[in-house]
C-alpha cells in the first residue's frame, strides 16, 4: 500500500514539474529548395531561413531584447554568404544601428540584434523570420556532402541580466554533386569484361561452324 502511494506521489510531482516547465525558444533552420539532403549542382543556391518560435508562450519571455544567432558551413563546397536580410520580426526603425551581420570568418556567420540601440526602444515580440542569407554550391570535382548548422542562440528578455540559451534545431544536409562522372565499381568492371569476352567467344565458334558447314574448313576428327 504505501509503495503504490509513493509511485502515485512520484507521478504526481512529475506531472506537476512538466506542467510548470516553459516551452523553450526555439531557433530553427528551413532551407529552400527543401530536402535531406538537399542536392545542388555548380551554380545553383541554397536559401536559409533562421527562424525563432517560443516568444510569449506560457513561462517564456514576451520578448526578446536582444537575440545573436552563428551558423557554420563548408565554404568550399556551397561557398559564403551573398545575401543577407532581416526578416520582420525585426523592427523597420531598427536600422541601422541595432542590427549587424556578422561573418566571424570563412565558413561562418551571423546575426545581431540589440534593441537598447533602437530608436524608439523596440523588442522583438513576433514568431517568425529572423534573418535570411543565400548559400552558392561551388565547383567541386567530387560529390560533396555537408551541413550548414546552428552554433549559437542567445538572447535577453525583460530584466535579464545574463544571456539566456535558445534551443536549436536540426542542420541542414546538403550535397553538391561533383564534375566528374563516378567511376564504375571493380566489380561492375569486372561483370562487364566478363560479357565482352562470353559474347566473342560465342561469335568466334558461330563462325567456326558456318566454316565447316560450307566446306572451307574439316571437323576435327575424334581419335
Amino acid at each position: 500500500m504505501l509503495h503504490k502511494l509513493f509511485v502515485l506521489l512520484v507521478l504526481s510531482f512529475v506531472l506537476l514539474a512538466d506542467r510548470n516547465c516553459p516551452a523553450a525558444i526555439l531557433v530553427s533552420l528551413v532551407a529552400t529548395p527543401s530536402g535531406n539532403p538537399v542536392v545542388l549542382v555548380s551554380g545553383e543556391t541554397i536559401k536559409i531561413d533562421v527562424m525563432v518560435s517560443g516568444i510569449g508562450e506560457a513561462g517564456n519571455p514576451s520578448s526578446l531584447e536582444q537575440l545573436g544567432v552563428t551558423l557554420s558551413f563548408d565554404p568550399m563546397s556551397i561557398g559564403d554568404p551573398e545575401t543577407n536580410a532581416f526578416g520582420p520580426i525585426v523592427p523597420d526603425h531598427a536600422f541601422p544601428a541595432a542590427v549587424s551581420f556578422v561573418n566571424t570568418a570563412s565558413g561562418a556567420a551571423g546575426a545581431d540584434y540589440e534593441s537598447l540601440f533602437a530608436t524608439p526602444f523596440d523588442p522583438i515580440t513576433m514568431n517568425g523570420l529572423f534573418f535570411t542569407l543565400e548559400l552558392t554550391a561551388q565547383s567541386v570535382a567530387f560529390t560533396t556532402d555537408s551541413q550548414v548548422q546552428l552554433t549559437f542562440a542567445g538572447y535577453f528578455g525583460p530584466g535579464d541580466t545574463d544571456q539566456l540559451m535558445a534551443d536549436i534545431g536540426d542542420p541542414i544536409n546538403v550535397r553538391v554533386l561533383g564534375d566528374v562522372a563516378s567511376v564504375p565499381e571493380p566489380s561492375s568492371c569486372l561483370l562487364f569484361s566478363v560479357g565482352v569476352c562470353a559474347i566473342g567467344l560465342l561469335r568466334l565458334r558461330h563462325r567456326r561452324l558456318e566454316l565447316i558447314s560450307s566446306g572451307r574448313v574439316q571437323k576435327p576428327r575424334s581419335n
